[in-house]
């Protein structure tokens, strides 16, 4: 079996929320181990204020809420700017 087959048949299963979480918090992991290793000293992200899901898990890796900005989205949604200090 190919990777690209492998690839294929693993995002082709379903996963519950709780696997999709643990593999959102597997990646972040080593993203930021491997920002880390680059002399990295923050992470900057912007989330819709709507997003109540992507805030939570932000915020469970240690994203702190800095600022708002206003109409970031073309639908006129603001936006949090939220940081990581590595």
């Amino acid at each position: 079996m190919t990777f690209c087959s492998q690839l294929i048949d693993s995002t082709s299963q379903t996963f519950d929320l709780h696997d999709t979480v643990a593999h959102a918090l597997e990646m972040m992991d080593f993203i930021i181990a491997e920002l880390r290793l680059c002399h990295v000293n923050r992470i900057l992200l912007e989330v819709g204020v709507d997003n109540d899901s992507a805030i939570r898990f932000y915020t469970r890796i240690g994203f702190k809420e800095i600022s708002r900005r206003k109409d970031y989205y073309r639908s006129g949604e603001d936006a949090f700017v939220m940081e990581l200090n590595l």
